[in-house]
């Protein structure tokens, strides 16, 4: 297992989602929305004899406030659904994670009350709380 490769994994599975722009690590800039990066927040190691890790992440879902926040929260209100091609829970718990974690579970959504700021611009945004096992 190496956190670059499971960061790709996700990337990967975020760039499955229709219509959304993944990455790996938190951007310089964004050019196309909506779009979605990877956090690793923590990691828990040597949880068992055998040496298994449980990483804690967030996927963070950022959608520009071109038509105002109402906009925005529409966007990111089908990237929320449970299941469908723009679901970034189903997309992200059938991910192919290889040889870097046998199992993510996305535990809950939650928005990001003050938005993200990215290059001095500010977005609407939340983040998906995930426990990825190793």
């Amino acid at each position: 297992m190496t956190i670059s490769g499971l960061r790709t994994a996700l990337e990967a599975a975020l760039d499955g989602v229709t219509g959304l722009n993944g990455f790996n690590f938190a951007p310089n800039a964004i050019n196309s929305f909506p779009a979605a990066y990877v956090d690793i927040i923590n990691v828990n190691y040597h949880l068992d004899v055998g040496g298994d890790a449980t990483i804690n992440a967030e996927v963070i879902l950022v959608a520009e406030r071109v038509n105002g926040v109402e906009s925005a929260q529409s966007t990111i209100d089908e990237y929320i659904e449970a299941s469908g091609t723009k679901s970034i829970l189903a997309a992200l718990e059938a991910a192919t994670l290889s040889t870097h974690a046998k199992e993510i579970t996305v535990d809950r959504w939650e928005k990001v009350r003050a938005g993200v700021t990215i290059n001095g611009n500010t977005y609407q945004a939340g983040r998906f709380n995930c426990r990825i096992w190793t």
